[in-house]
């Protein structure tokens, strides 16, 4: 979510005094409307790597997302461009009819996709069935058949563990210390400026939610 534009305080954007010490990539190089996948993700982290290496210095990955790490490493081909011209009418009929009816068109040409899609969730929804419509092939089929091969890079892989008791407090904490730094603002100024509802940033946690409690649909202690 760091890549998109304005969505600061939700997705923890490392701060300006920070990135001024330690370059960061792929921060705030979209606007928040623009589509975002993997596969997209791992050609631009390849050139950036590449770039890294070729004046000898050796790039972190930190996530994040597991799915965007795993297609990096294990070099998956998921390459499946769908056409803007396509992705925006399925959008806007998204936005038109509702989520949970596009969803039902998703079922009927890809149900193997539509059970693992939540019926309110656009972006998923908008994405299979647009390679459905592009292709005339199930999303699924190209993921079924998609093969890892050998990484391009000599990698060392860490996660970091901790007590899940401490790991929630930590959370918590995190999240108190986002409203007080003027998250529910920041939401309430991206509606100001116009930015769709259906824009993949606002389907992420937090914003998900902040976004329903503006909209009245939930109390802001729920």
């Amino acid at each position: 979510m760091q890549v998109f534009q304005q969505f600061d305080i939700g997705t923890a954007k490392p701060s300006a005094e920070l990135r001024e010490r330690v370059p960061h990539h792929l921060i705030d190089c979209l606007p928040p409307q623009e589509n975002f996948t993997a596969f997209e993700f791992k050609q631009r982290a390849d050139n950036i790597i590449r770039d890294l290496h070729a004046q000898g210095k050796v790039p972190i990955i930190v996530g994040g997302t597991g799915l965007y790490i795993q297609v990096l490493m294990q070099d998956f081909d998921c390459a499946i461009a769908v056409d803007p011209e396509l992705r925006k009418r399925i959008l806007e009929n998204i936005e038109t009819r509702g989520a949970e009816a596009v969803h039902a068109e998703l079922t009927a040409v890809d149900p193997e996709s539509a059970s693992r899609i939540q019926p309110t969730d656009p972006i998923r929804i908008e994405r299979a069935l647009g390679v459905f419509r592009q292709t005339g092939i199930p999303l699924s089929k190209f993921h079924r058949e998609d093969t890892q091969s050998d990484s391009s890079y000599r990698a060392q892989l860490y996660v970091l563990e901790m007590e899940r008791a401490r790991l929630y407090d930590l959370i918590n904490n995190r999240v108190d210390r986002m409203m007080t730094a003027g998250w529910l603002d920041e939401v309430r100024t991206l509606i100001r400026c116009g930015i769709p509802e259906t824009c993949k940033p606002f389907q992420s946690i937090g914003y998900k939610q902040l976004l329903s409690h503006l909209k009245g649909d939930l109390s802001l202690d729920e």
